[in-house]
């Protein structure tokens, strides 16, 4: 029983060999850094295959060698031939599916998208040019005929939050981290609206959320693309007062 696990471990690499591999190991690591380290090859189909590849020889490797599967009995190392690829063929699949569904807008954002005509200054040299382009000009105040009544909110924050959820489709665009299902990336967030949008121009925050509602293009987020659509017109005077004072209570 002795004389035939000495001779089984006698097949096994030498200390050699294993610094051998390690180094091996050690390239291809280095090979796989140096493919994503181009900014332009990150995430690129470019780069894809050849990690794929790369990947699945380490495995390959520290399975066979440094846990002994190459030593052991031929049937297990058929075992893992069909694994490894079976394991491989499903990961390819399952990027290319995700990589194939890419996000669309929605149709109601689609179809009232408002082309943005204003555009910040390209940084130049002069880092004071363009870090005063990045400064929004205030919209000119709104008259009162078209904020739709009083800036004095009579509306009722509680009925305004259904208004929020339903079928205005905020809750896809916008994310309010208290309100469960509002977790939208394409406009900014909204949990503490009713204080941030005071900072945001010259007009009060209720003013300010207002002016949102019925001239999105007035006053575009940095950073966000002007894609939210006029709602005023798709709402009663009721609905429009509960949601911007459901806004404002958004402290």
């Amino acid at each position: 029983m002795s004389s035939g696990h000495d001779k089984e471990h006698s097949k096994h690499p030498s200390t050699k060999k294993y610094l051998i591999i390690a180094i091996i190991l050690f390239v291809i690591t280095a090979i796989e850094f140096l493919i994503i380290l181009p900014e332009s090859m990150q995430g690129s189909a470019l780069a894809f295959g050849p990690l794929v590849l790369l990947s699945v020889a380490k495995f390959y490797i520290v399975i066979m060698f440094y846990m002994h599967l190459k030593f052991d009995n031929p049937l297990l190392t058929k075992i893992f031939y069909g694994g490894l690829a079976l394991g491989t063929l499903v990961g390819i699949a399952l990027i290319g599916l995700y990589a194939g569904l890419t996000g669309t807008p929605r149709d109601y954002a689609e179809a009232r998208a408002v082309p943005y005509e204003g555009h910040y200054a390209e940084k130049t040299q002069d880092s004071s040019t363009y870090a005063e382009s990045l400064i929004p000009t205030p919209a000119p105040a709104m008259d009162s005929s078209q904020t739709s009544g009083s800036t004095s909110g009579t509306g009722d924050a509680v009925e305004g939050e259904a208004v929020f959820t339903g079928s205005l489709g905020c809750v896809g665009c916008h994310t309010m981290e208290d309100l469960p299902g509002a977790v939208g990336i394409v406009g900014p967030n909204l949990t503490q609206i009713g204080t941030v949008a005071g900072t945001r121009s010259s007009l009060s925050a209720e003013d300010y959320i207002r002016e949102s509602i019925d001239a999105p293009a007035a006053y575009v987020v940095e950073g966000y693309a002007p894609v939210m659509p006029e709602l005023r017109s798709s709402m009663s005077d009721d609905e429009y007062e509960d949601l911007v004072a459901y806004l404002v209570s958004k402290k």
